[in-house]
């Protein structure tokens, strides 16, 4: 009896394990299309992450100086997310670096497809400010704090 016990609870701490493990792999598949990393400066810049994936899945995390401190997920509707998609295509296509040597200018940094970065302290640069401003209100449209 003691054998069979043991056995059973060796088979359960298994198959709870490949359970756990299956969620996990499954989380890190999804691929982050758009990430924007807003940075802080030495007043009250707003610091705050917000990213959308694959699956329409919008992130936001407010760090401090915004309206909403804390994680908060939801899903964007397919026509922004087209929209979306299409504003990024369009525009953001190399890595780009601007007005870095500054010391007390917010950072922002985007990550595009896992395969740009662009970076700039300060204001948003001519060339993409338009679609920048675009892409944060798509993002937030529909925020449910």
């Amino acid at each position: 009896m003691k054998k069979l016990s043991c056995i059973l609870l060796i088979t359960i701490l298994f198959v709870s394990c490949k359970i756990i493990d299956n969620e996990v792999i499954k989380k890190e598949q999804t691929i982050v299309l758009f990430e924007l990393i807003k940075g802080g400066c030495y007043g009250t810049c707003p610091i705050y992450n917000i990213s959308v994936d694959e699956n329409r899945e919008i992130k936001y995390e407010g760090k401090r100086f915004v309206d909403a401190i804390g994680t908060y997920n939801w899903i964007m509707n397919e026509k922004d997310f087209n929209t979306l998609n299409a504003l990024i295509d369009k525009k953001f296509k190399a890595d780009y670096t601007h007005n870095m040597e500054v010391q007390d200018l917010p950072l922002t940094r985007l990550n595009i497809k896992n395969k740009y970065q662009i970076k700039f302290k300060g204001g948003c640069p001519i060339e993409f400010k338009k679609e920048l401003k675009q892409i944060e209100m798509l993002l937030l449209k529909n925020a449910n704090w």
